[in-house]
């Protein structure tokens, strides 16, 4: 028995189609195809200039603007949907004609099954940029309607084509002892994007449409919605294993090799993977928790299974392993209370009323709009400093994150606020004293002066004229 290899079929399968393609009955066909299509295009292009905008201005005249809902959303859509509307319009009359002058038209009838794709498929993108947001239609349409409605008709496509059946049941390759066909392969491929697809829509349904209508935690809701997308994706590699034939007994060798492969060099990611775990459980660090890393105050802006996503004051992003925050200390400022208090020193001259100071610096904290009224400003009478009497400002606010700012602010607040009252901000000076013997001190620092001064660097004496 003689075997026949898959790439022999398919070049025997593309001998028929270009033996298919050479026929002028076919030829003719596709040229009329073609002319629909451009005909379409151009009617679509004649009623957008010339019908639509007249449409937009008669529903504008005609309903108020207080019963302007949906239908006024969608309407000036339309326009997405000429082309594909035209050109399921035009089909019958070209089949209607091929039939009176007695032509073959099953192609141009199959022509109508890609516009019936084009129109759901804009028909889709119209009603999901109605409903929701642009940036989350985007993700939609980039995520689920383009991909879908891309293999559909390349799959009708080569269905008509090709053999498609007798390809998809060659073997390609040999895994665990099981012959795995190219249509398992495919099959594999589209469940793996199946789930993952769901998995991604289920944790943005979860968070944004599910868990803002409960009374919920943001940690509660991060753990819910991580959790939930990759017990998804778990369960759909272990739909594509089965899709390929593997029997998920036999899994065990593969679980084998990795706990080997675990002790050698997987300990790492193992240990990242268990703390993400925990992290999301525990509820020890959640999105949003203002924390301190390697001196770098950021924003949690998403927990991972195996890193976490930092977010600094400067907008840079850093990856931090899940492992970092179990095995060392973390300065967090919104685990239960985002209240922080911040410090402001200040130091005044001697010459300053210390209950003016007190009465200056408080009235200036309460003045700035971060800074809590309850807790109240204090202030703190530090103690009696070399040049300068020292206070200490302290002020409440609840956005840990703007810390730097404000106690900025406040600088800039108490500088105008001292300059008006004319108090004075001191510099370090030093004053020496001699208490004996200074006289002696200034002699001999006379003496060295007049010394210093070299016979050279004295003016000489003029000669006496004595004719003058």
């Amino acid at each position: 028995m003689i075997e026949v290899s898959f790439f022999q079929v398919l070049l025997a399968q593309l001998r028929t189609l270009f033996i298919l393609l050479t026929r002028p009955i076919v030829q003719r066909q596709l040229v009329a195809i073609f002319v629909i299509a451009v005909l379409a295009w151009l009617l679509s292009q004649v009623i957008l200039k010339k019908i639509h905008p007249r449409l937009i201005a008669f529903i504008n005249r005609r309903l108020p603007e207080e019963r302007r809902g949906l239908l006024y959303r969608l309407i000036p859509a339309i326009k997405h949907l000429y082309f594909p509307l035209i050109g399921l319009l035009l089909i019958p009359v070209v089949s209607a004609l091929f039939s009176r002058w007695q032509l073959t038209n099953g192609l141009i009838q199959l022509s109508a099954n890609f516009f019936g794709i084009v129109l759901i498929y804009r028909v889709l993108l119209v009603l999901v940029y109605s409903f929701t947001t642009e940036r989350r239609a985007r993700f939609y349409r980039s995520r689920i309607i383009i991909p879908i409605f891309i293999w559909v008709p390349v799959l009708y496509v080569l269905d008509r084509l090709f053999a498609l059946r007798s390809l998809l049941s060659f073997e390609i390759l040999q895994f665990l002892g099981i012959q795995i066909t190219l249509g398992q392969v495919a099959l594999a491929i589209f469940w793996l994007y199946v789930f993952y697809t769901l998995a991604w829509a289920t944790e943005a349904g979860l968070r944004q449409v599910v868990m803002p209508r409960l009374p919920a935690d943001t940690g509660v809701i991060n753990t819910v919605t991580t959790v939930s997308r990759y017990t998804i994706i778990v369960i759909g590699i272990l739909v594509v294993f089965k899709a390929l034939g593997v029997d998920l007994t036999s899994l065990a060798l593969i679980g084998t090799g990795l706990s080997v492969g675990i002790g050698f060099g997987l300990q790492q990611i193992i240990a990242n993977f268990i703390s993400g775990i925990v992290l999301l459980f525990e509820q020890s660090l959640r999105p949003g928790d203002v924390i301190e890393v390697n001196n770098q105050l950021g924003t949690v802006e998403k927990l991972n299974i195996r890193s976490t996503i930092i977010r600094t004051n400067d907008n840079v992003e850093i990856i931090v392993p899940n492992e970092t925050f179990l095995t060392s200390q973390l300065t967090t400022f919104t685990k239960t209370n985002p209240l922080v208090r911040v410090s402001v020193p200040v130091g005044v001259s001697y010459d300053s009323d210390p209950k003016q100071v007190r009465d200056i610096l408080i009235s200036t904290a309460v003045n700035h709009g971060l800074v809590r009224k309850d807790p109240a400003p204090f202030v703190f009478f530090e103690g009696f400093g070399e040049s300068s009497i020292d206070f200490t400002l302290v002020i409440w606010m609840d956005e840990p994150a703007r810390r730097r700012r404000v106690r900025s602010d406040l600088y800039y607040m108490i500088w105008d606020a001292l300059a008006k009252y004319n108090i004075e901000i001191p510099f370090p000076q030093r004053d020496l004293n001699f208490r004996g013997g200074w006289e002696e001190f200034v002699q001999t620092m006379a003496r060295r002066s007049e010394t210093a001064v070299s016979p050279a660097d004295q003016e000489p004496d003029l000669p006496v004229n004595s004719e003058s």
